[in-house]
């Protein structure tokens, strides 16, 4: 595929053509298919990725940024049985000529235990600090594919009486100070209790902002509990982490939704 993307229908298209190539791709290469649900289309050069970006951002809403902006999208895009429900535009990278690739969702340890070492021709294993994944290739195709394994889970602790809230769907957002953790958007966390440090849930972060304590406002509540006064909210963060908190700390404001079993 070397036609250029002037508008979002053909922006549509070109994902219909990653998602069926690298279908037919692994298919070609262990005899079988894998679920789609993220998609990246690379950018070639400057122009091209600011012209992308402009279309991308009309398709969805940001949902995070990671070598290029990704989007949830408004409405999935069908490919077989397939529906790609977020898209990425990435920076232009001589090592990408590609047309674009995807993640297969699948369980990473079987998929390396089961093809990996059969396959070393069309296979890389990469690995990072905190993750690895299983880039599949094929000289026939001008796409790239992913499995990616799950990283290090990271966790959040509640009080007993705040993980009720969370549990009966109260409470979706967390404040965080000195966040130690670099939580980001699309981190799949673990949520404890933080008497016993037991999980109760699971969950994944989909916004976060950030802002100085004397910056709240009313909006900022929304999805959290609220304190009596200012000066009551002063004083719980210091309960928490210390005399060290004062008005000028920086904070995190972190929304997430909770994690069914299957996800």
């Amino acid at each position: 595929m070397d036609k250029s993307i002037q508008n979002q229908k053909e922006l549509i298209e070109a994902v219909r053509y990653i998602a069926s190539e690298t279908t037919k791709m692994v298919q070609k290469i262990v005899g079988k298919a894998f679920p789609i649900k993220s998609l990246t289309l690379f950018a070639h050069s400057q122009s091209e990725f600011e012209s992308l970006t402009k279309i991308l951002e009309k398709t969805g809403k940001p949902y995070d940024y990671n070598n290029g902006p990704r989007v949830e999208l408004y409405e999935p895009i069908k490919v077989g049985e397939n529906h790609i429900t977020h898209l990425r535009i990435r920076l232009p990278d001589t090592e990408r000529p590609q047309v674009g690739c995807n993640d297969f969702e699948t369980d990473y340890e079987t998929f390396k235990s089961e093809y990996l070492s059969k396959n070393a021709g069309n296979m890389n294993l990469i690995k990072r600090l905190e993750y690895e994944m299983i880039e599949l290739h094929d000289k026939g195709f001008d796409v790239l594919a992913y499995v990616v394994s799950s990283k290090s889970r990271k966790t959040l602790k509640f009080r007993h009486h705040l993980a009720e809230e969370i549990l009966q769907g109260r409470k979706n957002v967390t404040w965080r100070l000195f966040d130690d953790k670099d939580l980001k958007v699309w981190d799949k966390v673990e949520l404890l209790y933080w008497e016993t440090k037991e999980r109760f849930a699971d969950a994944e972060i989909i916004e976060v902002r950030e802002k100085r304590l004397e910056e709240i406002e009313e909006k900022d509540f929304d999805g959290h509990e609220k304190f009596g006064s200012n000066e009551e909210m002063l004083e719980t963060y210091r309960k928490y982490y210390g005399d060290k908190v004062n008005w000028d700390t920086a904070l995190k404001i972190i929304k997430f939704k909770l994690l069914r079993p299957e996800e």
